[in-house]
């Protein structure tokens, strides 16, 4: 489906919204200018897929900040903390904690399927601390694993978007010609 720049601005506004942002403070979470969004909402001048894309960019490493952070609120209007954050994580994705392992899946296996959290303790063979950690690093694994596919996913639609825009190009320059 060719890139449209109001649907793109439908959804980047969604996102937005549920974040509970101003246009304002993810302009300064991603370093471009504050005006885009606005200008866009106007109609004065539409998304370009490359600043589509870098807002979107933002917004993937803002929701992961809240995930994060959970029922705490982030205070957004702080761009230069929000920017040193998203930073921290670009650089820990760049980083990943590696591939899972077997025991990665053991792990997920036997909490998913444990109703007694002492008896998972015990057969572990951890303490509630060690399970925790170990819980924590295997699951940046298992995030670190769904980005990569997220990615990959992303990259091949943005391949075949343009693969299609071109073929279409060529069709209508074709049939001009004639």
């Amino acid at each position: 489906m060719p890139f449209d720049p109001v649907t793109a601005l439908r959804q980047i506004q969604k996102r937005i919204d549920v974040l509970r942002m101003k246009p304002a403070w993810i302009a300064g979470a991603g370093e471009f200018s504050r005006s885009i969004l606005s200008e866009a909402a106007s109609g004065q001048s539409p998304l370009t897929y490359p600043i589509s894309r870098k807002i979107e960019t933002t917004l993937d490493a803002c929701e992961v900040l809240q995930q994060r952070a959970g029922e705490i609120p982030i205070d957004w209007s702080n761009s230069t903390a929000v920017r040193k954050l998203i930073k921290e994580y670009e650089e820990e994705s760049r980083t990943p904690p590696g591939d899972l392992t077997k025991d990665d899946w053991t792990l997920l296996s036997l909490t998913l399927t444990s109703t007694d959290p002492s008896l998972l303790l015990a057969n572990l063979g951890l303490t509630q601390e060690e399970l925790m950690k170990r819980l924590q690093e295997t699951n940046r694994r298992f995030e670190s694993a769904i980005e990569r596919i997220r990615r990959s996913s992303e990259e091949k639609d943005a391949l075949t978007q343009i693969q299609n825009d071109q073929v279409a190009a060529n069709q209508v320059n074709r049939n001009r010609s004639f």
